[in-house]
């Protein structure tokens, strides 16, 4: 996934997710969920190598961190309540836009 996602310059969950749905029959909350898990794996490896090379902007980390905190949760409050073939809709209406985006 992070080998296909660098060369399209986007995220590996438009892959991810269905794969985990479809193919292991993963419930959707759960395959989404999982899809931020290993983004957060992955994305850990830059961040320490970042760190390493002392190139990172601490303001921006500790504004961005602040939104991230403060939007996942008002995520995982919104998710709970949307149902499941929902969040499939709105993801293929999502890899569209990706897709329209990337092709012009």
């Amino acid at each position: 996934m992070g080998v296909l996602s660098s060369y399209l310059g986007i995220g590996g969950g438009w892959l991810l997710v269905p794969l985990l749905i479809y193919l292991f029959r993963i419930a959707i909350h759960s395959a989404t969920a999982t899809s931020i898990f290993s983004l957060c794996i992955y994305s850990s490896v830059g961040v320490i190598s970042q760190i390493f090379f002392g190139s990172i902007d601490w303001m921006i980390v500790l504004l961005g961190g602040s939104g991230v905190i403060i939007g996942s949760q008002l995520g995982v409050l919104l998710a709970q309540n949307v149902p499941g073939q929902r969040i499939i809709q709105m993801l293929s209406v999502l890899l569209i836009m990706i897709g329209v985006r990337m092709y012009f």
